[in-house]
């Protein structure tokens, strides 16, 4: 007997059938495109991870040679702070920087071996400092109290040199405030020896004057990360102007071309530094707390953002707010670094001395926008707890502390020990 099937054979696929599978291989493939973006960011933290690293090797290793070069060779120690300006006696050993001055004393001449003119004090002075040239007047040597912190220094000659800076307060101090952390430059990159009698060998003569761009040089040289090249859409490197090394595109290989690359390989200059110096024992000038801080994209000759605010800290807590005022809030968000420059406390009429300056980098982790007292304020958590408390013990808890938020900065490398005679160290 012969069994004939009564359904009817599918032709083909419905039109539901069709948009669920065009659905599915639609949310594949926005999965897959996501991994693109992901990747990029991923490659692009990379990339930055690695270079502020080489960075603040590279920098680290450097500000160890230049400390050793400060100290003299083995067996002495060269003085840093000259007690009979503007020359030392013949034969007595050469002050190499005493830029570092700052550390003892914030007022201090910004460079003593300038003569005359550099007996003169730096301008915009701090009158809780004291005056200079009497040593030790803040952060003596010896005596009482000289076991305490230093004053930190902020070494950047990239900052000093910004010609939106050049006489003005942010040369001297950090955000332009003379409550603030000193900002200086190095001998190296402002100064070269010179051999007239009247100067007795000392630092004086201006870069510029000997070579044009020097100083420029000198900044690239010691604070730039050059290993980074610009590339124009050809492959080829680009020079400064945006133009293709290779010029024209041509035959593959023509003389003319190729011979326009010569010179023309542009280094991207991206990543430039400055450091946070600091002795941990004023009495003992041969050991400092070297912090590298990294920029990226730092204007050299552009007005750069360094602006300072109200800034409570409570020491042991994650927990910070920074207080401003106006519409302008400032550029804090999650990653970036802020700096606790407090240098001194005022109670009544003056400073309490016996007060540590603070000077340390922490990494935000969270903002919350928040009023206080009819006060605009961010509310930060930091990645590591503060080291010090920065409010009155009064009901209010009312700030004294600065904080600075510096543009540009991608990584802080803080606190390793520097000593003339071993490796940077964490």
């Amino acid at each position: 007997m012969i069994v004939k099937n009564s359904g009817r054979t599918r032709l083909g696929l419905s039109l539901a059938e069709v948009l669920i599978a065009i659905f599915v291989v639609g949310i594949g493939l926005l999965a897959v495109l996501t991994l693109f973006p992901l990747g990029a960011m991923s490659m692009a933290r990379a990339i930055k991870d690695d270079r502020t690293a080489s960075h603040n090797l590279n920098m680290s290793a450097m500000c160890r040679w230049v400390w050793k070069d400060e100290l003299g060779v083995p067996g002495t120690l060269r003085e840093m702070y000259p007690e009979v300006p503007p020359a030392p006696l013949p034969g007595a050993s050469l002050r190499l920087d005493p830029l570092l001055n700052a550390m003892e004393n914030p007022n201090y001449r910004w460079n003593p071996d300038l003569g005359p003119a550099g007996e003169v004090p730096p301008p915009f002075q701090n009158p809780a400092y004291g005056v200079p040239p009497v040593l030790g007047a803040s952060r003596p040597r010896t005596g009482p109290g000289s076991d305490r912190p230093s004053y930190p220094v902020l070494v950047d000659p990239i900052g000093w040199n910004n010609v939106f800076n050049l006489g003005q307060p942010q040369q001297f101090w950090v955000a332009g405030r003379n409550d603030c952390i000193p900002r200086r430059s190095l001998r190296l990159v402002e100064w070269q020896r010179s051999n007239a009698p009247a100067t007795q060998g000392l630092f004086i003569v201006d870069l510029d004057l000997l070579y044009p761009g020097a100083k420029r040089l000198m900044r690239n040289r010691y604070l730039t990360l050059m290993e980074d090249i610009g590339f124009f859409r050809d492959g080829t490197p680009e020079d400064s102007t945006g133009t293709a090394s290779a010029g024209t595109l041509g035959t593959a290989g023509n003389a003319a071309n190729l011979s326009l690359m010569r010179d023309q390989v542009q280094r991207d200059g991206r990543y430039t530094s400055a450091f946070l110096l600091r002795r941990p024992r004023n009495n003992t000038p041969t050991v400092l707390e070297l912090t590298v801080i990294v920029f990226s994209g730092r204007p050299v000759d552009a007005p750069a953002q360094e602006s300072a605010y109200a800034l409570r800290l409570v020491k042991g807590s994650t927990q910070a707010d920074l207080f401003y005022a106006g519409p302008d809030r400032p550029p804090v968000y999650k990653g970036t670094w802020i700096l606790d420059g407090t240098m001194t406390r005022m109670e009544g009429e003056g400073p309490v001395f016996d007060d540590q300056p603070h000077g340390v980098f922490y990494r935000v982790v969270n903002v919350e926008e928040d009023i206080e007292g009819g006060n605009s304020v961010l509310r930060l958590e930091l990645q590591e707890p503060a080291e010090a408390s920065t409010f009155y013990p009064d009901a209010s808890r009312t700030p004294y502390g600065i904080g600075v938020v510096m543009a540009g900065v991608v990584e802080v490398f803080p606190t390793k020990t520097l000593t003339p005679n071993s490796w940077p160290t964490p």
